[in-house]
C-alpha cells in the first residue's frame, strides 16, 4: 500500500522542527529498498510540502543501479544521500560518484552499523585511493559532508574550536596509526591507550571474533 504522503511530510517536518529546538540535526533517514519506484517519494515530498531538501536523508542509495542514479541526481535538490559500506565495494560507488553530475558536497558514506566491522569503511576509503582516487577527493565523504548532513558543526574539519577527533594513517599503506577523539588518545600504533572510566567497575568480559577475514 502507498503511504500517507501528508502524515509522512507532518513526520519530517515535526522531526525538523525537534531538531532546531534541540539543536540536533533534525533529519529523517530514509532506508531504501529496491522497488521501481526509488526516489519518487520523496521527490514528491519537496514538491507539494514546505519541506526542506537538507532534511531527507535517503540511505543504501547503491542498492541498485537505477536507485543510485536517482539519488545521485537528487543531490542537486540540496538533499544528502549516504552510500553504505557494508558489501566492501566502496570503490566502485565512490567512482561513479566522482564521474556524475551530483553535488559531491551532498553524498556521504557510512559503515551501515551492520554486523561488518566499522573498519570496513576505512579498508573502503583505502581501497578508493588505491584504485587511482586521490585522498582528498575521498575524505569528505567520511568526514566534513557528514558532519554538515548531521550539523555536527564541531565534527569532520581540522580548525580552531573544533572538536580535535583524527585518525592518523601511514602515508605508504593507509594503515591506521593513531586515533584521537576530542583530542584524547585512544589508538597508539596498535594499542588501545584510554579506557572507558565505567569499566574500572565492571565485571564484564567481551570477547568476540568474526569468522571472515
Amino acid at each position: 500500500s502507498q503511504p500517507d504522503l501528508s502524515a509522512l511530510a507532518k513526520l519530517v517536518s515535526d522531526v525538523s522542527n525537534a531538531g532546531m529546538l534541540s539543536r540536533k540535526a533534525g533529519v529523517t533517514h530514509f532506508h531504501m529498498g529496491d522497488g521501481a519506484e526509488r526516489l519518487m517519494l520523496l521527490r514528491h515530498l519537496l514538491e507539494r510540502y514546505p519541506i526542506r531538501p537538507e532534511c531527507l536523508y535517503p540511505t543504501h542509495v547503491e542498492r541498485t543501479p537505477e536507485l543510485f542514479a536517482d539519488a545521485l541526481e537528487f543531490t542537486n535538490t540540496g538533499a544528502y544521500i549516504d552510500i553504505d559500506a557494508f558489501d566492501e565495494d566502496l570503490d566502485k560507488h565512490i567512482a561513479v560518484v566522482l564521474q556524475s553530475g551530483a553535488r559531491l558536497d551532498r553524498v556521504t558514506a557510512s559503515t551501515d552499523a551492520a554486523i561488518n566491522s566499522p573498519r570496513t569503511l576505512l579498508e573502503g576509503i583505502r581501497g578508493c585511493v588505491r584504485s587511482g582516487m586521490p585522498l582528498e577527493r575521498v575524505l569528505p565523504f567520511v568526514t566534513c559532508n557528514t558532519a554538515a548532513a548531521l550539523k555536527l558543526s564541531t565534527k569532520g574539519k581540522l580548525a580552531v574550536g573544533a572538536h580535535a577527533d583524527l585518525l592518523l594513517l601511514r602515508r605508504n599503506d593507509l594503515e591506521l596509526a593513531h586515533v584521537f577523539a576530542r583530542g584524547v588518545h585512544l589508538f597508539d600504533n596498535g594499542n588501545l591507550t584510554s579506557r572507558e572510566a565505567f569499566l574500572a567497575s565492571s565485571n564484564r568480559i567481551i570477547d568476540l571474533h568474526g569468522q571472515k577475514q
